[in-house]
């Protein structure tokens, strides 16, 4: 029994053929009682590839993860030179730049603060310290 028909997903495994029948009710709580069956030592996908193999085969790419941190913090600083050289220019539209800047800004810090769930993953640099000290100079400064 395939818990999900998609190519490369967990598959129940062969322990759990046999499971009762309350685990295919129309409730949805069959789906966490096969889960809970299932463990990490027999969970493969279609290909016969373990999770405890997948995930030992994982490597981080720091270098993407700062280039997209970095990225926010430039569409911070881009969008508040913009608001700012707008207001200067054309200082009559302070109507529009308000809820345009306050969108941009909640957007732009809501992006950057994501970054804090990959910190704490230690997916900013392979050090933990290091990890740890450039999350709260870069991303829990905005906080």
């Amino acid at each position: 029994m395939n818990l999900i028909e998609e190519p490369h997903m967990a598959t129940l495994p062969p322990t759990a053929e046999a499971a009762p029948a309350s685990l295919h009710g129309e409730t949805g709580s069959g789906l966490a009682a096969a889960a809970e069956q299932v463990s990490r030592e027999t969970l493969a996908n279609r290909d016969g590839v373990r999770f405890r193999d997948f995930r030992r085969n994982l490597t981080p790419k720091y270098h993407l993860v700062w280039l997209q941190l970095l990225a926010g913090h430039a569409a911070l600083l881009i969008s508040a030179a913009v608001l700012v050289a707008g207001d200067y220019y054309v200082p009559g539209l302070w109507f529009l730049s308000v809820p345009l800047g306050s969108v941009l800004f909640g957007y732009t810090l809501a992006y950057i603060l994501l970054f804090f769930h990959e910190a704490a993953h230690y997916n900013l640099l392979p050090s933990r310290r290091w990890n740890d000290r450039l999350a709260n100079l870069c991303i829990g400064v905005f906080t």
